[in-house]
């Protein structure tokens, strides 16, 4: 299985889009790593977080990027992870095979 970690700030849109995309379409889980000067609150995103697939941590935007993606690879319970930046969609298939080349 695998991790995907995602730091974000400020692009909500951007964020269900990935989530929509990676919890619709694999058995991944995902870590976003929020700094968003407000709580993402659509109903949308909310029912995306509450899967059990989601884990969300929101942090204050002065908190340096190393600081959170520590914190998200603490929480990492698979065997592999990646980081995406939250403007970037990575292809399903390619972490697949990505996986796949690893367990090989």
């Amino acid at each position: 299985m695998l991790s995907i970690i995602i730091p974000t700030f400020n692009r909500e849109k951007g964020i269900l889009r990935l989530l929509e995309y990676y919890i619709n379409k694999s058995n991944f889980k995902i870590i976003i790593l929020d700094s968003s000067e407000i709580k993402y609150t659509s109903v949308e995103f909310k029912s995306f977080v509450k899967n059990s697939r989601v884990t969300y941590f929101h942090f204050d935007k002065k908190i340096l990027l190393v600081e959170k993606i520590i914190k998200g690879l603490k929480a990492v319970n698979t065997k592999y992870v990646v980081l995406c930046a939250d403007d970037d969609i990575t292809s399903i298939n390619a972490l697949k095979v990505c996986t796949h080349f690893l367990e090989k």
